[in-house]
């Protein structure tokens, strides 16, 4: 079981590797914000053509197909204002999420395997 971030969410539609390998192995779990946040990073690479539509929409609804349990995070909020000076409330919702499942996030940022406030592991994954 982990908590899967957007941009390892990301990394797993758009790449083959390690990403893809642990989204497929695992159950995965996510805040709702997820959706969102993957139809917002998929729009933007569109319009930059950094790939086409027809790419961003078939990783748009492998997306939707996959078995990710979507958690509402209003019982975490506590915990994402803890964590307001070290990251983003997006961040530390799936930081909170990780914590309260007691489970690994799998992030391609690097940046949060560096945060001393953290509470649960944190599996980095090339993006």
């Amino acid at each position: 079981m982990i908590v899967l971030d957007a941009s390892a969410a990301l990394a797993a539609l758009l790449n083959d590797g390690r990403s893809r390998r642990l989204v497929a192995a695992e159950r995965l779990h996510a805040p709702h914000l997820i959706d969102s946040e993957i139809a917002s990073a998929l729009r933007r690479r569109a319009q930059a053509q950094q790939l086409s539509t027809a790419q961003g929409w078939r990783a748009l609804d492998t997306w939707r197909h996959l078995a990710v349990t979507r958690h509402a995070i209003h019982t975490l909020l506590d915990r994402i204002w803890d964590l307001r000076d070290s990251l983003s409330a997006y961040d530390a919702g799936y930081v909170a999420l990780a914590e309260a499942l007691d489970c690994p996030l799998v992030t391609a940022d690097r940046r949060l395997s560096g945060v001393s406030r953290i509470r649960c592991a944190i599996t980095v994954v090339p993006g």
